[in-house]
């Protein structure tokens, strides 16, 4: 679960399908002016076309980030290529439960996809190796959610370098995370809390690469986040890119990706 602030425009007038599908399934507590109300039933009119939508945008984005990996890899950064592809896999996971008009669930993702691959499984399996969760074990999560701490006070620093405002509440964060993986574990779904984990690895990452590009004009976002992975200064040592699960070799990346670009073009033909 993410929050989110909005203000009457915002829930009047959505500015992104995602947004507008989950309004549809807003549940009001307080709603003394109606415009909760008003927002939601709006939504809830549009639903399938946000999430047709919302699964387009989500699939463009597992193409471009499969092209950046590929990319990666041929320049021979493996562990650029590795976060790519899991980053693509998370947009492919969204892309298909918003085909299938789905809600999708951060914190039981794998759950979802389970329930809605009896037709093909090959979509559960191209996500599976694309997040790599036949990794998933529990000292796995252990070592992913500790590597998490340490990635979000990377961020959090770089937040604070590079803007005036306030940064978000990192530590706030983390507590949810841990708990949310810590009751997972306790219920011995290890893919579940690796794939759980994993798409804060992924956002975590991304949120690094977009604040380490403001420190340097010579940084090029096009060219990938090779100033946080690689040379003297990288800002993540080798221990903790294994905690997070970044340490694919080449060929089972080659292989992750080959499998997903096929079974998000199998989707797009859907759309």
């Amino acid at each position: 679960m993410d929050l989110a602030f909005i203000d009457e425009k915002e829930a009047l007038k959505p500015s992104s399908p995602e947004l507008a599908a989950a309004l549809a399934h807003l549940k009001p507590v307080r709603d003394a002016t109606m415009v909760i109300s008003t927002g939601s039933a709006a939504a809830t009119a549009v639903y399938s076309e946000s999430c047709r939508k919302a699964s387009s945008g989500r699939l463009a984005a597992a193409v471009k980030h499969l092209g950046r990996s590929t990319d990666s890899l041929t320049k021979g950064n493996p562990r650029e290529a590795d976060f790519w592809l899991l980053a693509a896999s998370y947009h492919y996971a969204y892309a298909w439960l918003y085909a299938d008009e789905v809600l999708p669930a951060p914190s039981h993702l794998l759950r979802q996809l389970k329930e809605h691959s009896k037709g093909n499984p090959a979509y559960l399996g191209a996500f599976s190796r694309g997040a790599a969760l036949g990794k998933s074990s529990r000292p796995a999560c252990n070592a992913r959610a500790e590597a998490l701490s340490v990635l979000y006070d990377v961020v959090g620093s770089k937040q604070i370098i590079t803007s005036r405002n306030r940064p978000p509440l990192l530590p706030a964060r983390l507590s949810v995370v841990r708990a949310k993986a810590d009751e997972l574990l306790g219920t011995v779904e290890l893919a579940e809390c690796y794939s759980y984990l994993g798409q804060e690895v992924a956002g975590g990452m991304l949120a690094l690469m977009g604040l380490t590009g403001k420190e340097t004009k010579a940084f090029n976002r096009s060219l990938g986040i090779g100033p946080i992975f690689e040379g003297e200064g990288s800002l993540l040592s080798d221990r903790l890119l294994k905690d997070l699960g970044l340490t694919r070799g080449r060929a089972a990346i080659e292989a992750g990706c080959q499998e997903l670009k096929d079974q998000v073009n199998s989707l797009a033909k859907r759309l």
